[in-house]
């Protein structure tokens, strides 16, 4: 397959005024993709071998890749006789950029980033990793490295600066706030779970994200006598209707719902407690022993660190029955 390339257009001679960012603006994605959880793996070009302190930097950016992609997207690591590769070069596929990734997904990818003291009409490059004492003016090269590895999971480039996305356009120099950063930003993992879904069910939603919820909600009971108990069960995940298809349906795990009750016809609903995690993937239940006649529901509230939206479940009625007749069908005693 005829691969895409991507150029890195984060150019040290690009450093005008920054672009306001705008946190819900999901980093753009290729049409591309790896398997979910795919590992791909990279060795040094035989022609283009990167020293120590590249290796270094290079080999932390997989890491770094690894740990903040919050979803299913590649894994990378560094590996002798793999069919991707990494190359430090002074001659690189543009002559303008400082790095540059081309990736053919699920097979191979390629990255280049270009040797210390290469002379450009701006000035010289310098990778503050070169140094015992990096000083103003140099470039990350962790943070290039990572930025490359954002184009190899299929990210291009976007207007949205750090901390938001590791994908700005222009590289930022020492001292500049971001010039290191560690992390793909919040709408760079919007994009990498919309396309590749959660890693886990209590993977945390990327803000950048705005995700319709839905919940399911069941009594072990609709009627009990004094001194009973009833379990509630809910089912939490995102709304089958949003936009993000991938993510449709999706259970999720490890959430704040809470069971609350109002009298039967109020208005007012009261928290009865926090609902507790079950064992199945999105899944939550609470035994409680009600002292009267009540309306039910679960109910998830936005939470302010994800991008989720609150939701509330069908409401059911739980009757206290009375009389000292035994306890009849659908009731507990």
């Amino acid at each position: 397959m005829k691969p895409v390339s991507i150029t890195a257009m984060a150019l040290a001679c690009l450093l005008g005024a920054a672009q306001v960012a705008l946190a819900n603006q999901i980093t753009p994605i290729s049409s591309r993709d790896w398997q979910q959880d795919q590992l791909v793996q990279y060795r040094w070009k035989a022609d283009s071998v990167p020293p120590d302190w590249m290796q270094r930097a290079i080999n932390g950016a997989a890491a770094d890749s690894n740990r903040s992609r919050r979803s299913k997207a590649a894994r990378l690591g560094q590996r002798d006789g793999s069919d991707s590769w990494v190359a430090y070069a002074a001659e690189l596929p543009t002559t303008a950029a400082i790095a540059y990734a081309s990736r053919n997904a699920p097979e191979t990818f390629k990255v280049w980033l270009r040797t210390h003291g290469h002379v450009f009409d701006w000035g010289v490059l310098r990778w503050c990793q070169f140094f015992d004492s990096a000083p103003n003016g140099c470039f990350d090269a962790r943070t290039a490295a990572l930025h490359e590895f954002g184009h190899v999971q299929g990210l291009g480039h976007t207007s949205v600066g750090p901390p938001d996305s590791i994908m700005y356009t222009t590289s930022l120099q020492k001292p500049k706030a971001g010039y290191d950063q560690r992390d793909f930003g919040a709408c760079d993992v919007a994009a990498l779970q919309t396309r590749y879904e959660l890693l886990t069910a209590s993977t945390a939603v990327s803000t950048c994200l705005s995700l319709g919820t839905s919940l399911s909600f069941a009594a072990s009971a609709t009627s009990f006598v004094t001194g009973g108990s009833v379990t509630f069960t809910a089912g939490l995940k995102i709304a089958d209707g949003v936009a993000h298809t991938r993510l449709a349906g999706d259970p999720l795990s490890g959430r704040t719902v809470l069971l609350q009750r109002r009298p039967v016809g109020g208005t007012t609903w009261t928290t009865h407690g926090q609902m507790q995690t079950a064992a199945a993937e999105g899944s939550y239940r609470l035994a409680v022993s009600p002292d009267g006649t009540y309306e039910w529901r679960a109910f998830f509230a936005a939470p302010a660190n994800e991008g989720l939206k609150g939701s509330g479940s069908a409401v059911i009625r739980v009757t206290r029955q009375t009389g000292s007749g035994s306890c009849q069908s659908g009731c507990v005693s």
